[in-house]
Order: structure tokens, then sequence, then C-alpha cells
């Protein structure tokens, strides 16, 4: 089994900016990748714009976590994405 890596979202962000350690790190580790809910709400409370929302989610969808079709029907049921803070089916460790 592949180490299992929880990335806090100070992490995330550098790599989302292009911080070229954060990017080496990331892309070169074979371990699995996880990113906490918390972590996930604090990236989207910095969002600002559309454009920046859209980036951040096909981001996410690289590190384990909900399907597309389920953020899809997430969103449709409440709008946006206020229920992945305590979305039951996210992987725990």
């Amino acid at each position: 089994m592949a180490e299992r890596l929880l990335l806090d979202s100070d992490v995330l962000i550098e790599y989302l900016r292009g911080q070229r350690e954060a990017v080496e790190y990331l892309e070169g580790t074979t371990s699995d990748l996880y990113v906490s809910v918390i972590s996930v709400a604090e990236l989207f409370a910095g969002v600002r714009g559309n454009e920046e929302e859209v980036s951040l989610k096909q981001s996410l969808l690289a590190f384990t976590g909900p399907s597309p079709k389920k953020w899809r029907a997430w969103e449709a049921s409440t709008g946006g994405t206020s229920d992945l803070v305590i979305a039951p089916d996210w992987p725990t460790l």
C-alpha cells in the first residue's frame, strides 16, 4: 500500500500558485494524496470569481475525494460547494 499524505491548505495554495518546490514535490511523489474537507473549504473561501472557482475544482479532482458526478450533484442540490464541508463519503484516514 502506498504511503498516504494529507495535505494542508498552505501546501495546496503554494502548489496552485506554481511555487517550484511545492510543484516538484507533489508531482514527484508516489504517495496517495488526500485533501481534508477543511482545506477544501479554506481554498474555496479564497476564490475570487467564477474562473478561479472552475480552476480550483479541476485541480482538486486530482486528489482523492468526491467524483465529478457527485460534485455536480452537490452543487445542484445546494447551489454551491458548501456541502463539501460535510460530505459524508469524503475519505477519512
